[in-house]
């Protein structure tokens, strides 16, 4: 064992990448580059990450992390070696400022709102001449409404989102009953795109404090991901369970899973090589707002690659919030971040048929 860390740590050294080999829940060994970066050995791994799912204990496959390095956000890939877990450290954060994204979100709704307006009152008539091809550039037409609308809704998330540390307002939830409505309503349309979905609930209730709309939207745009990635005639597969002081919830497809060299840039859209590229990635925008959600809740997002496929797994805090993040239910009418259109039509906008947006299917 001692050998094989010996010859592990002699090509460790020779890489620019910051790598970090923890044993024992205390780093071991880390290479210069990582040093640079203000890492000690013995200084405990639990200074470096939060790992409240397990994940990495035991043979696991790689998985994407989290950590904070020198003041700075850095993701990582953790993969088994040498009896410990070794780090390969990626690029620092490269979120844009809060004040872009904002600004790019405000200067698309001018030209929504025009398309919306345009469109209906031009597709009423339009759908009169009964035309199938008529109707099928219509529905492709309508599906591009909703993607710029999610593209739209995802900018302003990603900024409001920027900054660490931010409060979501929280009410008490019970989860097995919040998703299962949420997953009746994404059935249909994960079945539309090819692909089934299976899900797991506990037996009993589970309550936690969540914001209910960016949960929704953090799950949602995690089944537009798993959905791009699994074959037709595909499984997606979503359980819910406790671990500790955590919800705990997974979703999973059977698709090819994350290649190794994308794995370390899960979260980093602009941080990929053009070469590495993959139009599935789309903006980017997904994955990093599912995260801060999680973040938010006193948790923590996992992307695991594994043979047959790609697990994400989401993890909520079960522990009562301060009282400044906590609500009260209310009647009263409150913003709808999509305008009013059904959440689960615009967030899986991408990954669905333009078939699912003909005007008479939508009705």
């Amino acid at each position: 064992m001692e050998q094989s860390i010996d010859a592990l740590k002699s090509v460790l050294d020779y890489l620019q990448q910051p790598a970090i080999l923890l044993r024992g829940g205390a780093v071991c060994y880390r290479n210069p580059a990582a040093g640079a970066l203000l890492v000690e050995e013995a200084d405990a791994a639990s200074s470096l990450l939060a790992d409240p799912s397990g994940a990495l204990s035991g043979d696991f496959a790689p998985v994407n992390l989290e950590l904070t390095l020198a003041g700075r956000r850095r993701e990582a890939t953790a993969l088994p070696a040498a009896g410990g877990v070794l780090l390969l450290v990626g690029g620092g954060d490269r979120d844009l400022s809060s004040d872009t994204l904002l600004c790019a979100a405000r200067s698309l709704r001018e030209p929504l709102s025009s398309l919306f307006a345009l469109s209906s009152s031009l597709f009423p008539a339009l759908e009169e001449l009964e035309d199938p091809e008529l109707q099928r550039q219509l529905a492709s037409f309508n599906r591009a409404f909703y993607q710029l609308l999610r593209l739209s809704g995802n900018l302003a998330a990603a900024g409001s989102l920027l900054a660490d540390g931010q409060a979501l307002p929280k009410e008490k939830t019970e989860l097995t009953a919040y998703f299962a409505e949420l997953l009746e309503r994404a059935e249909p349309l994960c079945q539309a795109a090819g692909a089934a979905l299976d899900w797991t609930l506990p037996d009993r209730p589970l309550y936690c404090w969540i914001s209910r709309e960016w949960v929704e939207r953090a799950v949602l745009n995690l089944l537009s991901n798993a959905l791009q990635y699994a074959p037709k005639g595909g499984k997606l597969r979503f359980s819910l369970g406790q671990s500790g002081k955590f919800a705990m919830l997974c979703i999973s497809d059977n698709g090819e899973g994350f290649a190794p060299e994308l794995l370390a840039t899960a979260f980093s859209r602009f941080a990929r090589q053009p070469e590495l590229d993959d139009p599935r990635w789309g903006v980017g925008f997904g994955l990093p707002i599912a995260r801060r959600v999680a973040q938010a809740h006193g948790g923590a997002l996992l992307v695991q690659s594994q043979d047959g496929g790609t697990a994400v797994t989401m993890s909520l805090s079960l522990e009562q919030p301060e009282q400044s993040e906590t609500k009260l239910r209310s009647p009263a009418a409150s913003y709808d971040y999509a305008g009013g259109f059904r959440h689960e039509l615009v967030e899986l906008s991408d990954a669905l048929p333009a078939e699912v947006y003909d005007t008479r299917n939508l009705e």
